[in-house]
Order: structure tokens, then C-alpha cells, then sequence
């Protein structure tokens, strides 16, 4: 009898192990297959062992699924094997820990018996509350083990100083810890060194990373070491020396492998610099053909080639891509929204929601969006709107802002309002504040936006650097200096927020539009550090507004020293000399444009005519209807004429000096500015019946300053066709309706 119950002993426990084998290789190759075999061993009657439930859990910890530990630590109960064995019970404690349920691994830690706590348990413990987040548990777990009576115990292993590590988010922890590695003499490992570079970098102290990197002898470092160290590099912007490091790595004669390549990728798509992400894509294309079919980095190029500005590579690159998801469609229409061609990422848009299977997500509307306030275009913005609550995205908060802007950009501040106030379920942020602030002082709603301000205030939320911009900017637009200067010397007592260039550059201007020019030539000088482009910028154009064309003089010396490429503001020199009458001045300015080859962006306007936005180029006749168009616009010159418009000019004086004809020339072309086309192509288009809607008012996008010129021409405009023309410029919205501008003529 006895030999009997033996041989069927021995017998059963063939066929658990067979069973443990299978489940231990279905668990390391296939989890989601291990627990359908655990399942059907217990169907089948086959009793589980100290061996079964460690690779089962395994399975459980791979899955991340937080309802299979649970029943798996029920059956352990009912069985008996919990804490009999303590793999089982290690097991446990690191499923709950990655399925998400550090509380659960800590109280089942707890009940594990004192006898039977080794180093591999305390480490699991460890582990499991630094990957959840619990960093201070995790370092008193640690001071709890390395008190413990078992001399194993006292400062842990490789592993458990590995997971600390880690976690550590101080730099005091992980100079400390460093410093118990040195101690136990686990410097010398190099997964560890590794993990030290990682921390060293997330903790912003490159150099302390980079000491590390250069401790591991040179026949140890393995291309995780480089791409760690890299890493570390392009994360805290050091951008040029994570290339040098890369050219290093590659003279070492280590092979960098495709996290290397999307490190290295994304340093070039941050510096900028065409040349260099012509080279490092052509090294790749070289050296590692076999990752061209890789999405992930194929992406990366399309990101580096657009943010290099050349946005022909990045399309060849995209097309050329295969299996194609939705972060590079997305990159594709980033790229396209931030060199400022709307149109052609409203078009990536389109082609993405035509594909199968691929569902634009928050970023990518993010972009579209943009594209729409780029645009000015008011139905298409509607569309996108009535997309994102579709998609379920409408609660996400920078979303909801991007909305807001692009309603206030589009001309619709009514709809802006509407949506900051009407949508309930979403929660507000600091973000969709700041957006609000913006879009009333966009509009010239000086009073709005502060009121606003101390609205957001009273409601807990705390403005940060973004939100004094946009109230500053407000406050700029509508006159509001008393205000505006009392928001500007309060920013450090009342939200401590030290201004920076971009609030100084407000401030400049606020004082400046209002012909405060030596209040703000002194708030320059005063700065506490050099003025950049805008500041001196913001008091140039002070300057041409009010005729000083003296302190002007003394500002053209500070602005071609930082910028002699700065065609936009040695423009406005010359305009400003031209106002002054100083004729000479004019000649000079302009020829060095031309001599240096530097020309101003040209002028592109955008107008909405019923579900299609058309561009024009200032003197544009590239339309079908260019002829038409021109024709149209000088009928429209001679009826506004008769309302009592005069063209502004300036008298040129009476010499025949071939560059002043130039000059004389270069003036006289100011009647086929962009937004002028775009008017007399509405005005075509509403004669042959082509615009339904007799009342909506006619949206108008300008990529520069609306000149003064065009200001007062639009203003009759209004009056002579009876309709409300609503112009955004790349300063302001102007709203222009029976022959008077919202601005006041303060802009």
C-alpha cells in the first residue's frame, strides 16, 4: 500500500512538473498564455506547487492586469503555499507592485515572517514602491532592511541599489547613494553606473553625469552607456555635446543601435541646423539601412527635417515612410503648422483622417488648431471643433484652450466667451485662462482682460509668466498705461514672477504707443540685463509712430548689432527716417537692404469666402482672375476716393538721384498690398453672386503689420460697400465697420 501511494506521489508530481515547464515558457514568451494553462491545469485536477505560482505571477506582473494578482494570492491562501515558500511570496509582491498595487505589496510584505526576509524580498519591496512612485517608502523600506538582523541585509545589492537609483528624485539621495556603491565596491558594475549617469542627468547635474560615464573603463562601456549619457545630454539641452559624444562613440568603433539614432535625431531636430541633420540622416541611410523601415525613428526624421526648416525633405521622408500611425501624421502637420503653412497642414489633416486606422489624437489636433487660428478661417475652425467633441478629446485642458485662441484669432470673440464660459464639464486651468486674457487683449478689450485677471485670482488660480504677457499686451493695445505699468512693477511682489525680455518688450511698448519715449528709452537702460531684438524692437516702432526719429538713430546702432539680418525692423528705419523727411537716411537704409540681400516677407493676406480660404501675395497675379481682381481694385480705389479717401504719401524730394527713383518706386507700389487684393477679390466674387450671407462680415488674415495707409483705405472701404470687415495683423484684431475702426487709431 505504501509503495502504491508512491509511485502515484511520484507520479503526480511528473506531471506538475511537465505542467510548471510549460507554464514557465509560456510565461517568458507568451504571459497572456500562461494563465489560460493555469486554468486548465486545474481543470484537469493537477495539483499546483511551490514552483507553479512564481512563473504564473510573472505572467500576472507582464500583463499589468491589477484583478489577476488578487485571485492568484487567494488560491496561495487556500493552498497553503504563501508564506511556506517565499519565491511565491517575492512573486506576489512584485505583481502587485507592477500591476499598479504598491499599498497591496507592502501589507502582504508585512505578513511574511521575520525568519524568512532575505535581501531578494527586501529588494522586490524596494522596487515595487519606487517604480509606483512611492520614493520615500522606498527609501525607508531600504533603512528598514539595512537595520534588520540578517548581515546579508546591511546595504543590499547590486539590484536593490539599482531600483533606489533609480527612483532617487533629490540629488542629495543619489550623491549618497553614489557614494554607498563607491563603498561596497559596486562601482565597477555597469548596469549600475549606468542607472547613476541616468540619475545624475534627470537631475540636471550633466557634469556629475559625465564624470560617471568617464569612470567606466573604456572596454566595459556598451551602447547602453553611450545612449545614457547621450540622453542625459540632449534632456538638459546640451545638445552639441550629445552630437560630439555621438561622433565619439562611432570613432570608438560602437555600433549605435536605434535608440541611439532617436536620441541623436532629436538633438538636430532642437539645435535646428540643416546642415547637420543633412549629415546625420545620411549616416543612417548609410550605416543602418535596416531602420528605414523603422516608424518610430523614420518620425523622428520627419520632426528634425521640419524643425531644420526644410519642410521638401520632411515630405519625401513622410511619404516615404511605411506604417505610418498617428505621431507621424501628426509630425507631418506640426511641421507644416510651424513653418507657418496653414493650408498645406489642413491638407496632412484631411489625407490623415482619410486613413485607416489611424485616429488623430490630442497633439495632433493641437496642431490643427493652430493651423486654423494661423488661417483666420472661421468654418474650417468650426469643423475642427465639432471633431474634437466627436473624437471625446474636448476635455483635455490645452485642447480647450487652443479652441479659445483660435476662436479669438478667427474673429469670433463672441464664440471665444461663449466656450471660457459655457463649458461646464471642463475643468479651467491656468492655461484656458491665459488664452482668454489673450484673445480680449488681441481684440483691444483692455478693461476685459484685467477684469479677468482678478477674476482668475479670486478663483485660486496663480497667473504664471504667459498670463502677465497676455495682460501686459492688453493693456498695451488699449492705452491703459497707469494699469499696465502698475501690473509690470508688481509681477515680482504680488505673483513672484521676475519680468523677463518679453515682459520688458510689453512694458516698452505700453509706454511707448503712448509717447511716454524717454520713460521707456529709461526702463531699457535700466534693465538688469542687455535688451534683446524685441525690447529695442518695441521702442523702434514707438519711435516711427511719433516722429522721433533722433532716439530712433540711437536705437538703429543697438538693433543691427544684434541682428543685421533684421529686415523687418530696417524697414521700419526707413520708414520711420521717411516720416521724419530725412530722405538721405531713407536712400541709406534701403540700399543696404538691397546690397546685403535682405528682404522683408513679403505680405500674405487670407480671406474666408464660404467653405474655401484664398491667399494673396502682396502685387500677387497669380490668380486665375488675377485681371479681374485688379480691375475690380481699381474701381474700388475710385469709389473710396470719392468717400474722402487721400493717400498717404510722403513728398520725395525734387532729385534725380537714381536711387531715390528707386525709393519713389518702391512707395508707389503700396497700392497692391495683399489685403487690398484679397478686399477687391470679395467684392468680385459678391458682384457675381458667389458669397451667400448678406450680413457675415468679411475675415481678413495678414501675416504683417496692417500699414497706416491700408488702415485708413479699409476704413472707407467699409462705408462704401456697407459691410463689417474684421483684420487680423500680426499684432491686433481690427474691426472696421460704416468707416471706423474698433482700435480707435491706437495701434
Amino acid at each position: 500500500m505504501a509503495a502504491r501511494a508512491a509511485a502515484r506521489r511520484l507520479g503526480e508530481e511528473g506531471v506538475a512538473f511537465r505542467w510548471n515547464r510549460l507554464i514557465a515558457q509560456r510565461a517568458q514568451k507568451d504571459p497572456a498564455a500562461a494563465l489560460p494553462l493555469y486554468k486548465s491545469m486545474r481543470v484537469r485536477s493537477v495539483p499546483p506547487n511551490n514552483h507553479t505560482f512564481p512563473s504564473v505571477l510573472r505572467a500576472c506582473a507582464a500583463l499589468r492586469d491589477p484583478f489577476n494578482p488578487a485571485q492568484l494570492h487567494a488560491h496561495l491562501t487556500r493552498l497553503g503555499l504563501l508564506h511556506p515558500h517565499r519565491h511565491a511570496s517575492a512573486a506576489l509582491v512584485d505583481a502587485y507592485g507592477k500591476c499598479g498595487l504598491p499599498d497591496h505589496a507592502l501589507r502582504l510584505f508585512e505578513e511574511i515572517p521575520q525568519k524568512d526576509l532575505d535581501p531578494f524580498i527586501w529588494t522586490v519591496l524596494i522596487n515595487s514602491l519606487a517604480v509606483n512612485g512611492l520614493t520615500p517608502q522606498a527609501f525607508e523600506a531600504f533603512s528598514r532592511m539595512r537595520r534588520s538582523d540578517d548581515p546579508q541585509c546591511c546595504s543590499g545589492d547590486v539590484v536593490t541599489l539599482t531600483a533606489l537609483v533609480s527612483a532617487s528624485e533629490s540629488l542629495l539621495c543619489g550623491q549618497m547613494l553614489h557614494a554607498l556603491i563607491i563603498r561596497r565596491g559596486f562601482d565597477a558594475n555597469v548596469r549600475l553606473v549606468n542607472t547613476l549617469v541616468h540619475m545624475y542627468a534627470r537631475c540636471q547635474a550633466t557634469d556629475d553625469a559625465w564624470d560617471c560615464f568617464r569612470c567606466i573603463p573604456p572596454d566595459m562601456k556598451d551602447v547602453v552607456s553611450w545612449n545614457t549619457v547621450i540622453t542625459g545630454l540632449a534632456m538638459n539641452g546640451k545638445n552639441e555635446d550629445a552630437l560630439s559624444l555621438f561622433d565619439e562613440m562611432v570613432t570608438f568603433g560602437e555600433a549605435p543601435n536605434r535608440v541611439t539614432l532617436i536620441s541623436v535625431v532629436k538633438c538636430c531636430a532642437q539645435l535646428g541646423c540643416g546642415q547637420t541633420a543633412h549629415h546625420i540622416h545620411e549616416y543612417i541611410v548609410s550605416h543602418h539601412p535596416q531602420l528605414l523601415n523603422d516608424v518610430v525613428l523614420m518620425t523622428a526624421l520627419v520632426d528634425m527635417h521640419a524643425r531644420c526648416g526644410d519642410l521638401e525633405r520632411a515630405r519625401q521622408v513622410f511619404d516615404g515612410t511605411e506604417g505610418k500611425n498617428a505621431v507621424s501624421w501628426s509630425a507631418m502637420v506640426a511641421g507644416y503648422e510651424q513653418a507657418s503653412m496653414p493650408e498645406e497642414a489642413l491638407l496632412v489633416f484631411k489625407g490623415m483622417l482619410a486613413e485607416e486606422g489611424i485616429r488623430p489624437n490630442a497633439v495632433t489636433m493641437l496642431s490643427v488648431i493652430a493651423a486654423c487660428a494661423a488661417l483666420g478661417a472661421s468654418r474650417p475652425g468650426r469643423m475642427v471643433h465639432k471633431y474634437v467633441v466627436s473624437a471625446g478629446i474636448e476635455d483635455d485642458t490645452r485642447v480647450f484652450s487652443g479652441l479659445i485662441d483660435m476662436y479669438a484669432k478667427c474673429g469670433d470673440l463672441h464664440l471665444a466667451r461663449r466656450l471660457f464660459r459655457g463649458t461646464g464639464h471642463v475643468e479651467k486651468s491656468v492655461i484656458s485662462w491665459t488664452a482668454m486674457i489673450g484673445a480680449e487683449g488681441l481684440h483691444g478689450e483692455g478693461r476685459r482682460a484685467l477684469s479677468l485677471f482678478a477674476e482668475m485670482q479670486e478663483q485660486g488660480f496663480k497667473p504664471n509668466e504667459v498670463t502677465l504677457v497676455s495682460l501686459l499686451s492688453a493693456c498695451s493695445h488699449t492705452g491703459l498705461v497707469e494699469e499696465g505699468m502698475s501690473c509690470f512693477g508688481n509681477m515680482e511682489r504680488d505673483h513672484g514672477i521676475t519680468p523677463n525680455p518679453k515682459h520688458y518688450s510689453c512694458a516698452v511698448d505700453l509706454l511707448g504707443r503712448a509717447g511716454k519715449l524717454d520713460e521707456a528709452y529709461d526702463l531699457i537702460c535700466n534693465m538688469p540685463t542687455d535688451a534683446d531684438l524685441a525690447v529695442w524692437g518695441s521702442l523702434l516702432g514707438a519711435c516711427r509712430i511719433h516722429g522721433n526719429s533722433n532716439l530712433g538713430e540711437l536705437i538703429e546702432d543697438r538693433i543691427l548689432s544684434l541682428n543685421p539680418q533684421s529686415a523687418g525692423y530696417r524697414v521700419l528705419l526707413a520708414n520711420m527716417y521717411g516720416r521724419a523727411g530725412r530722405w538721405e537716411d531713407v536712400v541709406r537704409v534701403r540700399v543696404a537692404l538691397r546690397n546685403d540681400r535682405v528682404r522683408k516677407a513679403a505680405g500674405c493676406t487670407f480671406i474666408e469666402i464660404g467653405n474655401k480660404v484664398y491667399s494673396f501675395m502682396a502685387e500677387d497675379r497669380s490668380h486665375e482672375h488675377s485681371e479681374l481682381i485688379y480691375s475690380e481694385l481699381h474701381a474700388l480705389d475710385i469709389r473710396v476716393r470719392n468717400a474722402g479717401y487721400v493717400k498717404e504719401s510722403s513728398v520725395i524730394a525734387n532729385h534725380r538721384d537714381a536711387k531715390e527713383v528707386a525709393l519713389a518706386d518702391v512707395q508707389a507700389s503700396s497700392g497692391y498690398h495683399s489685403e487690398r487684393l484679397a478686399i477687391a477679390f470679395w467684392v468680385l466674387m459678391n458682384d457675381r453672386g458667389r458669397i451667400r450671407g448678406g450680413t457675415e462680415p468679411i475675415r481678413i488674415t495678414k501675416n504683417l503689420r496692417v500699414c497706416e495707409d491700408c488702415h485708413v483705405y479699409t476704413k472707407f472701404v467699409s462705408k462704401v460697400i456697407k459691410r463689417e470687415l474684421i483684420v487680423r495683423d500680426s499684432h491686433r484684431f481690427h474691426h472696421f465697420k460704416d468707416g471706423i475702426c474698433s482700435c480707435g487709431d491706437y495701434w
